[in-house]
């Protein structure tokens, strides 16, 4: 799918495909592949002209990619030590498997506010905190921040490159500006959110291994009964 394709729409239709790539994208590991920036930058450049409603779309990709994220804690949670030996879970190049391991190693669920905005690791982010054991009350601030801050990016990135003939010179500076007071203030709620929230889970017992154990290791099981 491309620019043109989402063009050639209704408005509704881009509501609808919006919305379906953006949950899916997240939701099921299949759609790690699918390209949902194609889809956001695409749709908010026909906000910019007129078609649709700019207000609508970052609604509606906020609204999707919070439940996708809330859909991949829940089936990570259900799958635990056994989500990277499911049949999906084998399919993603293992080089993924460890550059999200050793995110969330490092920031814990904080991962997923920062994978958000990376392909492929906003798939998996999600889905290995929930394996990890953490709820989803415990990764909402994070789910939800980075939800809003990439709707905001991808689609304000499309609306800015179909307006950008008609906007005067201060705009992209401005834009700029609002871009880093909504960085530092997403990051002061985390924190916040943060001191309050529950402990993360603890680490893993010493010879043991994490909810990404490679299929055949220690602590990972073999072909997943339970696969998404």
């Amino acid at each position: 799918m491309n620019a043109a394709d989402i063009a050639a729409l209704p408005p509704a239709g881009v509501y609808a495909v919006l919305a379906a790539v953006v949950f899916v994208e997240t939701a099921f590991l299949p759609g790690i592949v699918l390209p949902s920036a194609v889809v956001m930058v695409g749709s908010g450049m026909l906000a910019a002209g007129g078609s649709v409603s700019l207000a609508a779309l970052l609604a509606t990709a906020f609204c999707a990619a919070a439940a996708g994220d809330a859909l991949a804690v829940r089936s990570g949670r259900a799958l635990g030590p056994r989500l990277r030996a499911s049949r999906a879970g084998r399919r993603i190049p293992a080089r993924h498997w460890d550059r999200v391991s050793a995110l969330f190693r490092r920031h814990g669920p904080r991962a997923v506010l920062i994978g958000r905005f990376v392909p492929f690791l906003r798939t998996l982010t999600p889905r290995l905190a929930g394996a990890s054991g953490s709820g989803y009350r415990e990764v909402a601030p994070y789910a939800a921040a980075g939800a809003a801050g990439w709707s905001l990016f991808e689609i304000g990135t499309g609306y800015l490159l179909g307006a950008a003939g008609s906007l005067p010179a201060y705009f992209a500076p401005l834009c700029i500006a609002a871009g880093l007071l909504l960085y530092l203030g997403t990051e002061l709620a985390v924190r916040r959110w943060s001191a309050v929230s529950s402990e993360p889970a603890p680490p893993a017992e010493p010879g043991g291994a994490g909810p990404l154990s490679a299929p055949g290791t220690v602590g990972a099981a073999g072909p997943a009964e339970r696969d998404e």
